[in-house]
């Protein structure tokens, strides 16, 4: 605001001013911003003539008289003009901007969906170019989304999308509150998004299990629109299945793991497991999944019986033919057997050495080390069939050769054992 000079007297006739000891002051419309004293060098009075001001009216102009007892005249003489007082007036202040009444004018948004089950993601979208405001630019304004739930999120300026997932189902109002500096604000209108809960009838086999014992997931009855299903098994896995109803998917838990990114697989983390374990689900679609659905209660209990293994004896050990299948059992009190591997070495009269590979191929070795890397790292899986295992052996087990015969076995719950037999063979 720029001060202005008045003339005193004009000053003071114009904006209704009046005289007090000999000082002029403004109206209270003047009183605004006071500025220094102006002095004028000029006669108060407006007309010289001495006579004029002693017989002049009580008006706002200033007479000698009062002239005089405010300054003393410098000299002597009465017809000397007296100096005119010291004049304080207030210049008018500069009209004040008007108030900003025109608030935002626009603030679209969008949400990617209206309709998601609980666990789902709704993404919320408004760029610059959804906002409008006739007197201020879009980055002044504030804006806050209110979910609809009793939670609600500002925006900064330069925030263009932001990610709700609903805690509760049910109907929620999302809109959008843009306000402007002035105080000005829009609220939009409601958008609607409807939470629901994605639920099917899956069944748990069993209740309780030794560790690692097998138990089978059933999915009677997927939710509508479910492409996928993923089961937690509360040991840190988590496997995916196609939709489908009666899919029967089965599992374990032993031990704990997590998901190694780097490694790009699941990685031990612990060791075994036991107690209540809560299995889960959740569904799929192309919105995403849902929240967990509870499947039951798995009661896992610890195993520390090892499984039993024999390797049945031929009548005739020392006759070739007799060992064209080897035989044998395999048995556990506790999580079960899990699996059954063996392998044959054989070693001629001529002082070569073989063994059966996992693909049932006699390799020639000539270490310990190509014992190992060929044969018995992998080793040839067995069929178990209620509690016995066999294996079919190729040619090339003859007459004066010495077989030994190496099996072992191992539970659902990772305990071993294992078992050997030596023939010396004699006849075809």
């Amino acid at each position: 605001m720029k001060s202005r000079l008045i003339r005193p007297a004009l000053a003071a006739l114009v904006g209704g001013a009046i005289v007090a000891g000999g000082a002029v002051y403004g109206s209270p419309a003047l009183a605004e911003d006071p500025s220094p004293a102006v002095s004028e060098s000029e006669s108060a009075s407006p007309s010289p003539s001495e006579s004029e001001s002693e017989s002049s009216s009580p008006s706002p102009s200033v007479s000698e008289s009062e002239s005089e007892s405010a300054s003393p005249s410098p000299s002597p003489s009465e017809s000397s003009a007296a100096p005119s007082p010291s004049v304080s007036i207030s210049p008018s202040s500069s009209p004040s901007p008007d108030k900003d009444t025109k608030g935002p004018t626009k603030a679209n948004f969008k949400l990617n969906y209206t309709a998601v089950w609980l666990g789902q993601v709704v993404t919320f979208t408004q760029t610059a170019a959804d906002l409008a405001d006739p007197t201020d630019a879009t980055a002044k304004l504030s804006r806050v989304v209110n979910w609809g739930d009793g939670t609600t999120t500002p925006l900064a300026a330069s925030t263009t999308t932001v990610r709700k997932t609903y805690s509760r189902k049910g109907s929620f109002k999302v809109v959008v509150t843009v306000t402007d500096p002035a105080g000005n604000r829009l609220v939009t209108p409601a958008k609607t998004v409807a939470v629901t809960t994605a639920t099917g009838t899956v069944t748990l086999s069993k209740k309780t299990v030794y560790h690692g014992q097998p138990f089978t997931i059933t999915t009677k009855k997927i939710p509508a629109g479910a492409t996928y299903f993923r089961i937690d098994w509360s040991d840190g896995w988590a496997s995916l299945h196609k939709a489908k109803n009666g899919a029967a998917i089965t599992g374990r838990v032993l031990y704990q793991w997590k998901w190694d990114a780097a490694q790009g697989e699941y990685v031990r983390v612990g060791g075994k497991i036991a107690g209540k374990r809560a299995i889960k689900i959740s569904w799929y679609n192309a919105k995403g999944y849902s929240v967990n659905q509870g499947v039951g209660t798995l009661n896992v209990l610890k195993d520390s019986s090892r499984p039993a293994l024999t390797i049945t004896k031929p009548s005739a050990a020392n006759k070739a033919s007799s060992w064209k299948t080897i035989k044998g059992t395999a048995s556990d009190k506790g999580s079960g057997v899990s699996y059954v591997y063996m392998t044959v070495q054989r070693a001629t009269s001529t002082g070569k050495y073989y063994c059966l590979t996992k693909a049932k191929k006699w390799k020639r070795v000539y270490s310990d080390t190509d014992v190992w890397n060929y044969c018995y790292s992998a080793g040839v899986p067995a069929k178990i069939v209620k509690g016995k295992w066999s294996v079919t052996i190729p040619a090339g087990i003859t007459k004066n050769q010495m077989i030994l015969v190496d099996a072992w076995v191992y539970d659902n719950a990772d305990l071993y054992r294992d078992k050997s037999r030596e023939a010396t063979i004699t006849r075809n």
